[in-house]
């Protein structure tokens, strides 16, 4: 590499970085330093926490970002804290792309766009300054889910986990790793996470998402029956796909909340029968979650058998998988 494509290279980095900072500092005039003013700017970006965003020309992405600053204009700690990796930097006579892996803590803030995101940047060369024409965004939490959370790959090797899965792991009734590879004691349990995988997997098949466009819908969580305790517990995990990974979740009570909250909505189910069935979900038989909701065991068979009825299902078990299978889990 030459010296001065060394420092073209860290030219184009410097703007990235200050965009960045005057971002999470609300400095609207840095910012828009860093931007091509055009009719040709654009901004495509997916959000984990907000869904996807098309910005078309400076117009628009200036008059949204003027005003979202002026609405919170607060500096965010994210400013210092950011970090990006992988970095791969082309610069050619007037134009440079780069692409790159940012990491962003969750501070709280409005403007917060936390875990890893997957980055690219279009620049071109104005007045001997480079400035950001296109900005595309991939965005994933990962990195601050603090439930457990494993990768794996389709033979269930285990890639990742965060510091959470690595302590309930060790004595979680169900799950365990083994030979490096994540196992159900339940026989029947581990042919379900196999399948829930070996589909999770098939997802990632661009030939098989273009053959069948139904799949197309399908992309997101499924819910696992891993089995269940001595009294009737049942025990769930659950197969995620996000930006290409493989992740399995569970013993994530924020999550579970979320998805009861949607079920609830779904189903008709009442604020009663949601804290039972909440209790259920988490470890409690029958008669240990009566006691903790101050109500009788056959209250809570009544509230159970109602809530049988309006998911048609006949089971513990199945009552589970049908609630929980109706929201994404993660954000």
């Amino acid at each position: 590499m030459t010296r001065d494509a060394d420092d073209a290279r860290r030219a184009v980095l410097k703007v990235i970085e200050s965009e960045t900072e005057a971002y999470f500092n609300k400095d609207y005039e840095a910012w828009a330093r860093c931007w091509v003013h055009e009719p040709y700017t654009r901004r495509l970006a997916w959000y984990a926490r907000i869904g996807g965003e098309i910005h078309q020309g400076w117009e628009m992405e200036s008059a949204l970002m003027r005003a979202s600053m002026q609405a919170f204009p607060a500096p965010s700690r994210a400013a210092r804290d950011v970090r990006r990796e992988n970095i791969n930097i082309r610069v050619g006579k007037d134009m440079a792309w780069a692409t790159f892996e940012q990491v962003a803590p969750l501070t709280g803030d409005a403007f917060d766009t936390p875990g890893r995101q997957h980055e690219g940047r279009v620049l071109e060369k104005h007045d001997r300054q480079w400035k950001i024409a296109c900005c595309f965004v991939v965005g994933s939490m990962i990195e601050i889910v603090d439930s457990p959370l494993v990768q794996v790959d389709p033979s269930r090797r285990v890639l990742w986990m965060n510091a959470a899965a690595a302590t309930a792991l060790k004595a979680h009734r169900t799950l365990d790793v083994v030979g490096g590879r994540l196992t159900v004691v339940d026989r029947q349990g581990a042919q379900r996470l196999q399948a829930s995988i070996a589909w999770a997997a098939r997802l990632e098949s661009y030939a098989d998402f273009q053959n069948e466009p139904q799949m197309r819908t399908r992309r997101g969580t499924l819910p696992v029956f891993l089995g269940q305790s001595d009294a009737e517990v049942p025990e769930i995990c659950w197969v995620v796909v996000d930006s290409g990974m493989i992740l399995i979740s569970f013993d994530d009570d924020r999550s579970v909340g979320k998805r009861l909250e949607s079920a609830a909505i779904v189903y008709g189910i009442t604020p009663a029968q949601l804290r039972l069935v909440g209790l259920i979900i988490v470890g409690h038989d029958l008669v240990d979650a009566a006691r903790r909701l101050g109500v009788s065991a056959n209250t809570a068979r009544t509230q159970l058998q109602r809530m049988f009825d309006k998911t048609g299902v006949r089971t513990q078990p199945a009552l589970v998988r049908a609630l929980l299978s109706v929201a994404a889990p993660l954000v």
